[in-house]
């Protein structure tokens, strides 16, 4: 700047400053020259910054980075390219030329897809202008920006045939070879692959004649020879700036001699030129703006103090640059016939697209899958017609009229019904049209439900029928006509009919697309296919298939149910079961798994559609064979329905070695199982006797003592007879020696003879030697009646006591059983029946003993036997009920039998014997009722 000064201030004035070629000088320059009123024509400095609005006294020959902008949207236009994405360097320089550039972009309707500056590291905008597939890049950078942003793109394959940069080519040569780039060269180059440049044309290659008379082709030879060693770029546009100068100049001497002479001011020149001077700055820039001329460098003219230059495209092609066009910038044509022809990196196939091409398609069913598929169900609706004119043919044949022809017949049509749902399934609106589209989506729902619910309905209502039956035990005999299995499947059909018909007026069904993952085109990376599937929707289809589901899978959990417990059944009359049973597995089975593959792979038309027409006509086939081909089998070998003798059965028809085995292993364990419990229950009863024993034993005590208090209290009538009685005859005692401590004399009782306990052994267990038998001697002039009870003989003659003592004597004793004798006197009756009483409930309330039959009843064989004697047996009677019934309270509620028919009892019996009658109470221990006891 102090040289500017001191040169400004040195004479003579300077009418016009030419240069400089540098930024960091050109810019302090022009901010100071326009305060001298002073012009400043620059020929090589090319930043952006220097405007006419902010530098009105600057002018360049040389165009600025601006003027690239031009030729990029001339190439766009020529290559079809409308959407675009830019990187600039975070620089001035840089920044200004590309915001013009995107503001041409988008006066002209170009897509500026994305935008990006570089800073610092280059990767991230790199990355940004991939991930939104930026196809076509503008960068405006230097070299050494150039450099990384080349290796960055060749690391994450932004280079190729589907991308094609444009940059600045106003780098120095060979810039890519040198070593300070951050990959290899190899790499920088194949970067570089095909990327356009643009740079200024250093001379015109029109071979016009310039202002100096001579061609720019002889200005470069003449050059050539003059420059030596050193070489400028900017020597074709030094010459034209100084032709500019001296041009101007000489305009603005011939305005100044003009306007002299008009005026009549004489010898007024140029040397007459003032510094700060409005009037000689308006006649310069007068004369710069009104400059026009054939330079080497080509037409030379500015516009808004910039000059519309020829602009130099290059390519990089292989290890190096080369020409491949020239845009005129005062015509603003593009020329790309005067270099090498454009190369693409695509292998000759063109320039690449700016975009992917999307190409939406609409997916459908493969039309051969969906050919093969419909012939299938086709040839499943054949053969169920073939068993439906079977099963109705043969109706009255012994085995189909037992399997329920008519049941069958609904089987038949529900799979025809299935088979037919493939078809329309497969069927898609390029087969049809869109507005069929909808009808379609009806048609598979109703047939898929009315299919299933006659198929699956008749199979549950025949697999009901026999759960029914064999889970019965109340009745022996139970008819299930088909009337009722036909009600059962109506009831499922107009459930199905009432949903459908809901959903198809109140949400009827339309076409919905969905676009799906895209996929490039097999034969160009350019184009990325979207296919867009078709669906069956409406707006509350999520509600009606929950209801359905739930409705559908409830029944199929419930048929399998009852398939699964009527697995081992077998009945003649019902002589499918079986068959309908494994059929009901397979249609669940088929059923769960189709709806669950279907919702997974609801976006792969070909595989959904595949998965579930191969599940409906496997389902539907397997349950026609399985329930008609062993009719067709039968018939086959009995044509004529000869009945054959069977049986119903819950056994499987075979067994395995494995089930045989585990069938042994259940029955051992169930053994010992079994043998543990009777243990413990022998355990158990032991101790339970032992108790009982005391209680009896305590409570016999009790009575006897009782019966002493209630006698005394008696009227005097009654004890009156009691001690008639007791001076008749004796009675005889019998105690058993284990529950006597010790034996002692019997003492005389004068008025009721005394009771004690004998423990006997129950009916069941009786020993041999005690079996009674119609006629047994039991001493003199006595025998056993065949009922049990001891009779005397008649005797008349009242002497003979001692003789009647010993025979009442034996017949009080029990055969075989050891025990200690006491002769007392006792009653001349004797009772005839014995009575039994049983415990039934050990664990119920206690309650008195109830009386049953033959309890005190007469002896006719007697030989007192008289009015008197009747009467005073009654009194013991009464007397005998009253003790017993609020004296002796068993351990638990007994019953009473006659010993004439004996029940059979689990618990075994001891008893308690007194005169002709005996108590029998339930005894647990075994030793009780030995033999030797």
């Amino acid at each position: 700047m102090k040289a500017f000064f001191d040169m400004m201030h040195e004479g003579p004035h300077k009418v016009m400053l030419f240069g400089a070629a540098c930024t960091q000088v050109t810019d302090p320059i022009a901010k100071a020259s326009k305060h001298w009123r002073i012009t400043q024509l620059s020929y090589a400095d090319t930043h952006p910054m220097f405007s006419n609005s902010d530098f009105p006294n600057f002018f360049r020959v040389v165009p600025s980075e601006n003027a690239f902008n031009a030729p990029r949207l001339a190439l766009l236009r020529h290559f079809n390219w409308t959407r675009v994405g830019t990187i600039y360097q975070n620089e001035p320089r840089y920044a200004l030329a590309h915001n013009q550039l995107v503001a041409m972009l988008e006066k002209d309707n170009f897509v500026v897809d994305d935008t990006q500056n570089i800073a610092g590291d280059v990767s991230l905008p790199i990355k940004k202008l991939q991930e939104k597939d930026i196809r076509i890049i503008l960068g405006n950078f230097n070299e050494t920006w150039a450099r990384k942003v080349f290796c960055e793109a060749y690391r994450v394959g932004m280079v190729g045939g589907k991308y094609q940069w444009l940059i600045m080519g106003t780098y120095g040569p060979t810039w890519w070879d040198e070593m300070r780039a951050p990959c290899p060269v190899k790499h920088l180059r194949a970067a570089l692959d095909g990327c356009i440049l643009t740079d200024y044309l250093p001379l015109s290659t029109t071979g016009e004649i310039t202002v100096s008379g001579i061609t720019s082709k002889e200005y470069q030879q003449e050059y050539d020879m003059r420059r030596g060693s050193e070489y400028s770029r900017f020597h074709g546009y030094t010459y034209d700036g100084v032709w500019t100068a001296a041009l101007a100049i000489q305009e603005v001497a011939r305005k100044v001699h003009q306007s002299s002479h008009d005026k009549g001011i004489l010898n007024r020149t140029i040397a007459d030129f003032q510094y700060r001077d409005k009037e000689w700055e308006d006649l310069f820039l007068e004369a710069l703006n009104k400059t026009s001329f054939e330079g080497v460098t080509g037409p030379v003219r500015f516009y808004a103090n910039e000059r519309r230059a020829s602009i130099l495209l290059k390519q990089f092609q292989g290890d190096k640059e080369v020409k491949i066009g020239e845009y005129n910038g005062v015509t603003g044509t593009l020329d790309l016939s005067v270099g090498e022809e454009v190369k693409w990196r695509a292998g000759g196939k063109g320039p690449p697209k700016d975009r992917t091409l999307t190409i939406y398609e609409d997916s459908h069913v493969n039309v051969g899958v969906y050919i093969g598929l419909a012939v299938a169900a086709v040839v499943g609706i054949v053969i169920a017609t073939v068993f439906l004119i079977v099963n109705i043919r043969y109706r009255d044949q012994k085995y189909i009229k037992m399997s329920s022809p008519h049941l069958n017949n609904l089987i038949i049509i529900g799979a025809m019904l299935t088979y037919s749902s493939v078809i329309f399934l497969g069927l898609n609106s390029r087969m049809t049209s869109i507005n069929m589209f909808p009808y379609i989506c009806a048609a598979r729902a109703w047939l898929l439900m009315a299919g299933f619910s006659l198929a699956f309905g008749a199979m549950f209502s025949k697999t009901w029928r026999v759960h029914s039956i064999f889970t019965d035990i109340t009745i022996n005999k139970k008819i299930v006509k088909d009337t009722q299995l036909f009600l059962m499947v109506g009831i499922l059909l107009c459930i199905d009919l009432g949903i459908m018909f809901t959903w198809q007026f109140s949400d009827p069904f339309y076409r919905e697309t969905k676009q799906m993952e895209s996929y490039p085109h097999p034969h160009s990376d350019d184009i990325l296919i979207i296919p867009c599937n078709e669906y069956c929707q409406s707006d509350h289809m999520t509600v009606f298939l929950a209801i359905i589901y739930v409705y559908k899978g409830s029944l199929m959990v419930f048929g399998a149910f009852l398939a699964w417990e009527t697995r081992h059944v077998s009945i003649p009359a019902l002589n499918d079961s079986k068959y309908v049973g494994m059929s009901v597995y397979n249609v669940v089975l088929m059923c769960v798994a189709g709806a669950a593959i279907s919702f997974v792979l609801s976006d792969q038309q070909d595989a959904s559609f595949i998965i579930i027409s191969v599940f409906i006509l496997f389902c539907s086939t397997a349950t026609l064979f399985l329930v008609f081909i062993p009719k067709i089998v039968e018939l086959k070998r009995n044509p004529q329905g000869v009945d054959k003798r069977i049986r119903a059965t819950l056994r499987p028809m075979s067994k395995t070695y494995k089930d045989v085995c585990d069938t042994e292993e259940q029955i051992r364990a169930q053994k010992n199982k079994n043998q543990q419990y009777r243990q413990q229950i022998l355990d158990v009863d032991r101790e339970i006797d032992a108790m009982v024993l005391k209680i009896d034993t305590f409570r016999a005590l009790k009575l006897s003592e009782m019966k002493h208090k209630k006698l005394a209290e008696e009227k005097q009538t009654k004890v009156d007879v009691i001690q008639e009685e007791d001076s008749n005859g004796g009675i005889e005692v019998h105690v058993p020696e284990q529950y006597s401590p010790e034996k002692k004399p019997c003492q005389r009782h004068t008025r009721i003879p005394s009771i004690s306990i004998e423990p006997a052994k129950p009916p069941d267990e009786q020993p041999a030697s005690f079996t009674p038998s119609p006629t047994q001697s039991c001493g003199k002039g006595h025998q056993r009646r065949s009922s049990g009870s001891v009779t005397t003989p008649q005797h008349q003659s009242a002497t003979a006591t001692a003789s009647h003592t010993a025979a009442a004597s034996c017949a009080h004793r029990r055969p075989s059983m050891p025990q200690t004798k006491r002769t007392c006197q006792q009653p001349t009756f004797v009772h005839q029946d014995e009575l039994w009483l049983t415990q039934t409930q050990r664990h119920a309330n206690r309650s008195p003993p109830p009386v049953a039959r033959g309890l005190l009843n007469n002896n006719a064989d007697s030989p007192t036997d008289d009015g008197n004697n009747d009467g005073r047996r009654k009194v013991y009677g009464i007397l005998l009920l009253f003790i017993f019934h609020y004296t002796l309270t068993p351990p638990e509620s007994p019953t009473v039998t006659t010993r004439a028919a004996p029940r059979r009892s689990s618990s075994r019996l001891h008893y308690i014997p007194y005169s002709g009658f005996r108590l029998m109470w339930p005894s647990r221990d075994p030793a009780l009722c030995s033999p030797s006891r």
